[in-house]
């Protein structure tokens, strides 16, 4: 039907990426619920800051086509046939929707969404792709150019999972070594060998970004 829709172009600048060189014109799984969760986002928190009903605004996201992977494209609109003006004004009020959607994401504690933040009855079909960090991280990428890092609380539930199964074979390996000012995640000691092994964020390209 037609409506009201507001289109934003977004790009990342590596080390960021939004695909991988093993899926040309795709877009990698943790980039995709970025930009789900990004999407439910912003229009929850256009919704509060322009007192808009919840349930008159709604978006979601597509590649850009050309096989490009370092952009994508965000859109919403107004869910009411020929529009109400909702999107339109979202896009002049667009930095301070973005400031309110920074805040909406990170100032809940869950562990990845909720009720409270990114999460509502309409959207329950993609619950399990929603995470506001992912979804934080991207936004603060497009806004200041900073790159997502993992923190070492971050990395020590990552690691728990490489812990348990090296234990279970009875692999030798140590967690939180400190060398040289640097705490390394894990050493693994095999064969003669010594491996070291680190943990990047999702959003981040290891090759670009070496440890």
């Amino acid at each position: 039907f037609p409506t009201d829709v507001l289109l934003l172009r977004v790009a990342v600048t590596s080390p960021t990426r939004l695909g991988t060189p093993a899926t040309p014109g795709l877009l990698s799984r943790a980039a995709r619920m970025a930009l789900s969760s990004l999407v439910e986002a912003i229009a929850l928190a256009a919704s509060r800051k322009l007192q808009i009903d919840e349930g008159e605004l709604s978006g979601w996201w597509a590649p850009v086509l050309g096989g490009r992977t370092d952009e994508a494209q965000l859109y919403l609109y107004d869910l009411l046939p020929g529009g109400a003006g909702y999107a339109r004004a979202v896009g002049l009020a667009l930095e301070e929707v973005l400031d309110a959607t920074e805040e909406l994401l990170s100032t809940c504690d869950c562990a990845q969404s909720c009720y409270r933040c990114i999460r509502h009855y309409r959207n329950n079909y993609i619950h399990g792709a929603l995470d506001r960090h992912l979804a934080l991280a991207l936004l603060r990428h497009i806004r200041y150019s900073t790159n997502p890092t993992v923190s070492g609380s971050e990395c020590a539930s990552a690691s728990i999972g490489l812990r348990e199964y090296l234990l279970l074979r009875g692999i030798p390996h140590e967690s939180g070594v400190p060398v040289d000012d640097v705490e390394v995640p894990i050493i693994v000691r095999s064969g003669g060998r010594e491996v070291w092994v680190d943990f990047h964020h999702a959003l981040i390209d290891p090759e670009a970004a070496p440890s």
